[in-house]
C-alpha cells in the first residue's frame, strides 16, 4: 500500500507518466514555478538561486525513469577536449547525476535519474532528483561560466574544479 507521500501507486507500466501532474503539484508546493505538463509529460521549470537562473526539465520516460536536466550556460567557443576535461574532473566526484556535453546543440546540462519501475514515486524521490540537482548546478556553476566564456585556461579550470571540491 502507498504512504500519503507517494505521487504515484506502485507498479503500472507509465506510472510515472501517468502522474506527472502529481510530481508538479509537489514542485509548486515547494514554490516553484512550474510550466506543464507538456503533450510528451514533461515539465519545464526556471531556477533562480544566488542571482543565477537557468532552466530545468523534469523528464518521465517511457521506460519507467524519472530524469531532471539543468540546462547550462553554452560553450560554442570552446573545444570539445577542453570541455571533456572539466566536465569528466566534476563528474568524477559526483555520487548523483553527471554533467553532460550536447555537442549538436552546444550546450551543458546536469542529469539526475532514478529507475522507478515497479516502486512508488515518493515525495522524498522526487525532492532528493530536483533539489540534489539545484545544489550540484549552484556548486559548480561559477566553473561553468568561466568555461562558457572562454577567457579561462584548461588547467585553471581544474584548479577551480578542486578549489570547489575542497
Amino acid at each position: 500500500m502507498a504512504s500519503e507521500t507517494d505521487v504515484a501507486p506502485e507498479g503500472g507500466d507509465g506510472a510515472v507518466g501517468a502522474d506527472i501532474r502529481a510530481v508538479k503539484e509537489l514542485l509548486e508546493r515547494d514554490g516553484l514555478s512550474v510550466v506543464g505538463p507538456s503533450a510528451d509529460d514533461d515539465l519545464s521549470m526556471r531556477v533562480c538561486a544566488n542571482g543565477h537562473d537557468w532552466t530545468m526539465l523534469v523528464v518521465a520516460t517511457d521506460d519507467d525513469r524519472l530524469v531532471v536536466y539543468s540546462f547550462l550556460p553554452s560553450a560554442p567557443h570552446r573545444p570539445t577536449a577542453d570541455i571533456d576535461a572539466v566536465l569528466g574532473r566534476i563528474n568524477a566526484g559526483m555520487i548523483l547525476g553527471n554533467f553532460e556535453f550536447d555537442e549538436v546543440a552546444l550546450t551543458i546540462r546536469f542529469k539526475t535519474s532514478a529507475g522507478v519501475a515497479g516502486v512508488a514515486v515518493s515525495e522524498p524521490l522526487i525532492r532528493q532528483l530536483v533539489y540534489s540537482n539545484i545544489a550540484a548546478v549552484e556548486r559548480y556553476l561559477p566553473v561553468l561560466q568561466a568555461l562558457a566564456r572562454a577567457e579561462t585556461s584548461v588547467p585553471e579550470l581544474l584548479e577551480l574544479v578542486a578549489a570547489t571540491d575542497a
